[in-house]
């Protein structure tokens, strides 16, 4: 277990890492980013080419040393990641049992009927602020989540351990958490299926990626993809934003403040009075 200290910042990459080729440049570039203050205790997470492992550059406490640190994915817990922002979505678990409620099985349309609850709640609160929904979703969904997890359970007990049923419910109950962090924050929503929607347009127009040219290519054209979607449903403008952004970081706008810049921070630059 690594112990991060509270408040510190965390920085992911945002595609795996080969340390085999320019271990010395991700050093660097660390550094670079941790000057600003090198007794933050900020950490710096690399998901390896292994998808078993993740790397992290963690600065000591003195702000002189760089440790390297490979672990295996399990015996390294997020607290500020895996605990803060993490969440599963209900949709899916929801799929798993849904072929199976078809075939009349009593205990895949039970499951249904009490995910359809959780459903029922959110359509009542769609449009509510994050603050409104909390209230909501503590007084009346959390019973239901905790009941619904007694039950899988007590169905999961019964169940042939290699049957559909006990794979469907495994999968509920093995995500658990994810499932459950909806009813701690306003902000997330039951399931994903709106950024699947965004995801659409990028999916029907994947043969146009085999035009980009190379492998970076395509990664930049990803992160753009990526960036005008977030635009869409934060309800900012892409071409608007992507006019600004381009003009303050030609202007010098600070590292540290790159956040403010992400389009769920974003505010248009006022004109000078």
């Amino acid at each position: 277990m690594i112990t991060i200290p509270a408040g510190a910042r965390i920085l992911l990459a945002t595609r795996p890492i080969d340390f085999r080729k320019g271990a010395h440049g991700l050093a660097a570039l660390a550094q670079e980013v941790l000057a600003e203050d090198p007794f933050s205790g900020a950490v710096i997470v690399y998901r390896a080419k292994r998808s078993d492992r993740v790397k992290i550059l963690v600065w000591d406490s003195s702000g002189l040393v760089l440790i390297w640190k490979q672990l295996q994915q399990g015996s390294f817990r997020w607290p500020p990641i895996m605990d803060g922002v993490m969440a599963f979505c209900w949709s899916h678990v929801r799929r798993g049992f849904f072929d199976l409620a078809k075939s009349k099985a009593p205990i895949a349309t039970e499951a249904l009927k009490r995910i359809a609850a959780l459903y029922e709640v959110e359509a009542r609160i769609r449009g509510k602020s994050a603050a409104d929904r909390l209230v909501v979703r503590q007084a009346e969904s959390k019973a239901l989540v905790t009941e619904l997890r007694t039950w899988f359970e007590a169905q999961l007990a019964k169940l042939p351990a290699r049957g559909p049923l006990a794979e469907a419910t495994r999968y509920a109950l093995n995500h658990w958490d994810g499932l459950a962090r909806f009813l701690d924050d306003g902000r997330i929503e039951l399931d994903n299926n709106s950024v699947e929607r965004a995801m659409r347009p990028v999916c029907l127009s994947r043969k146009n990626s085999l035009f980009a040219g190379s492998d970076e290519g395509g990664e930049n054209w990803a992160c753009l993809a990526s960036l005008i979607e977030t635009c869409k449903l934060n309800r900012v403008n892409p071409q608007v934003y992507f006019t600004d952004l381009l003009t303050r970081l030609v202007n010098g706008w600070p590292q540290n403040r790159i956040d403010e810049l992400m389009p769920w921070h974003w505010a248009p630059e006022q004109p000078a009075q």
